[in-house]
């Protein structure tokens, strides 16, 4: 199981690198690294654990980017790829920021699954 959080990516690339893959389809297209967050610990690290954790911090301007962020979360099948169909997992995301902003109650409009 892993994640990856995403920013100013047009949804079409995100998909598209993402989405599952037959063998004959060859390699998925890149993504660019302008639109990767660069999240600590990095993904060499906590790929693979049942529980992660990972931290952004944005201490610039990040309106060029737009508003659309993606968290992607992955579950490779593995030794026990036949045996399990489907798996339930949970999600939690802390956002902190300045008082002033009303950031809590506009992102709750935005959510979607």
């Amino acid at each position: 199981m892993n994640f990856r959080l995403l920013r100013g990516c047009p949804s079409q690339e995100v998909f598209a690198h993402f989405r599952a893959r037959a063998a004959n389809e060859g390699d998925p297209p890149g993504i660019a690294s302008k639109f990767q967050c660069d999240m600590k610990p990095g993904p060499k690290s906590r790929d693979g654990l049942t529980l992660q954790t990972a931290v952004k911090n944005f201490v610039q301007d990040t309106a060029a980017y737009g508003d659309e962020y993606y968290l992607v979360v992955r579950c490779a099948g593995g030794w026990a790829e036949e045996q399990e169909v489907s798996q339930r997992f949970a999600v939690v995301v802390e956002l902190e920021h300045e008082p002033a902003v009303q950031l809590h109650a506009r992102l709750r409009q935005r959510i979607r699954v």
